[in-house]
């Protein structure tokens, strides 16, 4: 993939996505005035491919199987960032990533499948992160394979708001309120502080992105320090300072909550056992994921 060629989509040409799909959306939420948020969601998207596109101006935050009916097989599809293959879990209802403004993504399935697509602009990311914090909104790095049993919920209750606002100021009001929620869970959770300028950064985009990356895939496994240092070519401490200086809390904290927003969707939406969870989590046993989940107020 060359990422030099990727198609430019702006939100203010709605033939601009068609560009890049041509399948049209079962449902859509296309505003004439304010697009803080624009959703598709296809129940059946056939087998095919999306060319090499690059959001400008929104960030991309899609979920796959929001009906929530379990996969009997994994659907077999490719995604690619800036022209790097990445990986996409898809086995269980509500796993997605989240492509940022201005990175290229591209991909390809041999299977129909089931997908809802936001994209929040930056504009309004930034209106609601003045109002909340005083400040414009964090950067954000992509994320794929993303685990959160919150944001499936949110997804759902926002894509039923865009798909069937009531009528009303109350309508009106519920509407607002809820892409507000999105917004304010998706700066909160995934927001990163911006990379300082000057001298480079030990965990500049990149690296952190990679450090993103190599979490997601080793969840199941312990993860350590040494290993991960290794891995993003930095010192042990230099990298734990540089992860609190970027994230604003501590690798280790980070780490855990991956493992519970992991365990809290599957242990919704999957069909497999407790036990089975807790490995795949990281957790090596029911007991010791219980344990942690209820210290986290998960439980």
């Amino acid at each position: 993939m060359n990422d030099g060629n990727a198609q430019l989509v702006n939100l203010d040409r709605a033939d601009s996505l068609l560009e890049v799909n041509p399948h049209p959306p079962t449902v859509t939420h296309w505003p004439e005035n304010d697009r803080s948020i624009v959703m598709m969601h296809y129940d059946r998207l056939p087998a095919g491919a999306v060319p090499e596109y690059r959001p400008q101006g929104h960030h991309v935050l899609t979920l796959f199987n929001l009906s929530g009916a379990g996969l009997e097989t994994p659907i077999d599809r490719q995604d690619w960032l800036d022209g790097q293959p990445v990986s996409l879990p898809l086995q269980v209802p509500g796993v997605g990533f989240l492509c940022p403004d201005g990175v290229a993504h591209a991909a390809c399935w041999r299977q129909p499948l089931e997908a809802t697509s936001f994209c929040l602009t930056r504009r309004f990311l930034d209106q609601v992160s003045q109002l909340i914090v005083g400040a414009k909104a964090p950067d954000f790095i992509p994320r794929f394979g993303l685990y959160d049993a919150n944001l499936y919920h949110l997804a759902m209750v926002l894509k039923e708001a865009l798909s069937s606002p009531q009528p009303g100021p109350l309508g009106q009001l519920y509407l607002e309120q809820t892409m507000m929620a999105m917004a304010v869970y998706v700066l909160r959770t995934y927001g990163v502080r911006p990379q300082p300028p000057g001298p480079a950064h030990p965990l500049d985009n990149s690296r952190l992105r990679r450090l993103f990356e190599y979490v997601e895939a080793h969840l199941a496994t312990e993860i350590a320090l040494p290993s991960l240092a290794i891995a993003l070519d930095l010192g042990e401490f230099q990298l734990c300072q540089a992860f609190l200086n970027r994230m604003g809390l501590s690798l280790y904290d980070f780490i855990q909550r991956q493992r519970q927003r992991r365990a809290q969707l599957l242990l919704q939406v999957s069909a497999q056992s407790q036990e089975e969870i807790a490995r795949l989590c990281g957790y090596g046993d029911r007991s010791t994921m219980i344990h942690h989940l209820g210290r986290s107020g998960a439980a």
